[in-house]
């Protein structure tokens, strides 16, 4: 049966895909406003991940796989992060095209810090 089975180092796939981002930013509860119910954050950290596509690419990489991936990015900060990244895990971009006047998909998420308190449920 694992002769059937290919090692994912013999594979290679290319993956044509809208290559986007992910821009997560870290808060912590700095205090309660006195206004409304509402939490106001403070920020600790930003982030950026590849998403859309990208993570299918990176994940496939993860594994092994020889990707390729296929697609466009934008000319502007997170095009350049999202390269940046592949370059570190050593994957090749000569699929992708960036473009003059593109956005790159970001999406954006928001993730606040909270602090484990002992005895607390």
């Amino acid at each position: 049966m694992e002769e059937d089975c290919p090692k994912f180092s013999e594979l290679s796939i290319t993956v044509l895909a809208d290559l986007g981002s992910r821009r997560i930013y870290f808060r912590e509860i700095a205090r309660v406003s006195r206004e409304a119910p509402v939490l106001i954050l403070k920020h600790r950290e930003r982030t950026v991940v590849p998403g859309g596509g990208a993570n299918a690419v990176m994940n496939l990489a993860s594994l092994g796989v020889n990707v390729l991936p296929v697609g466009v990015v934008g000319d502007d900060e997170a095009g350049s992060l999202l390269l940046e990244r592949l370059h570190e895990k050593k994957i090749p971009t000569g699929g992708i095209e960036r473009l003059k006047g593109h956005t790159t998909t970001t999406k954006t998420r928001i993730w606040r810090h909270v602090a484990h308190q002992a005895g607390s449920r």
